[in-house]
């Protein structure tokens, strides 16, 4: 994303989806949904990736399509490869997914 107010809105959702997650709020697979839908219509970005790790895990575990959950989960693996930014964040999720994906 170059538009720096796309940029600050991933930012503020990144922090939304990952505070939800650790708080188990019942709102995380409304906004984890929300998230990837905007990510996918102005660009995918590091932040995107908390959300599309959701994503993947909701698809796992409330439909049951595995498949699919590794899937998800392997693109926030891409997305964290290309970024090559290794933050607090990223590297969190790096860690979550590479276990998840293990655990399957």
């Amino acid at each position: 994303i170059v538009d720096e107010k796309k940029r600050t809105i991933m930012n503020i959702a990144n922090v939304l989806t990952i505070s939800f997650f650790r708080h188990a709020s019942p709102y995380l697979p409304l906004v984890g949904c929300a998230v990837v839908n905007y990510s996918l219509q102005n660009g995918v970005c590091e932040e995107s990736s908390s959300a599309f790790m959701i994503f993947g895990y909701f698809k796992n575990s409330l439909e049951g399509k595995y498949d699919e959950g590794c899937y998800w989960g392997n693109v926030v693996l891409k997305i964290l490869q290309q970024a090559k930014v290794q933050t607090k964040i990223t590297l969190q999720t790096d860690v979550t997914v590479t276990m998840y994906l293990n655990f399957l």
